[in-house]
């Protein structure tokens, strides 16, 4: 699992959260830290070719922002599996689910969404 924060984001917090579950289903977790760009998630897909990319977003940015950093994401990630989690996903959850993420705002049962993503 490759996380990161989103990139106008510095809150790693709920990456830690994520790291743990990742681990207790058996993935390794690869943390690029707080605003992790799209430029450097695409490089890491590369260079590591994870099964799922996981960015944090605790507070979200303004509308227009978050649209282009969502379709950034999604050509970085190419079809790859990816994530957003943190509280500040539900302000552009609908933009973020059209260009193919999913969502996991609630860390509560975090390990068993993953563990069924990946069995």
């Amino acid at each position: 699992a490759l996380l990161g924060g989103f990139a106008d984001d510095d809150d790693i917090v709920p990456l830690g959260r994520v790291a743990a579950a990742a681990q207790a289903v058996g993935m390794r977790a690869l943390l690029l830290g707080s605003r992790a760009s799209p430029g450097m998630v695409e490089d890491a897909c590369r260079r590591y070719e994870p099964r799922l990319i996981v960015l944090g977003c605790s507070e979200a940015p303004p509308p227009a922002r978050a649209r282009e950093l969502v379709n950034e994401y999604a050509r970085a990630v190419g079809s790859r599996r990816w994530i957003l989690h943190g509280p500040g996903v539900a302000d552009f959850a609908v933009v973020a689910a059209r260009a193919g993420a999913g969502m996991l705002a609630d860390p509560t049962g975090l390990a068993a969404a993953l563990a069924g993503s990946f069995s």
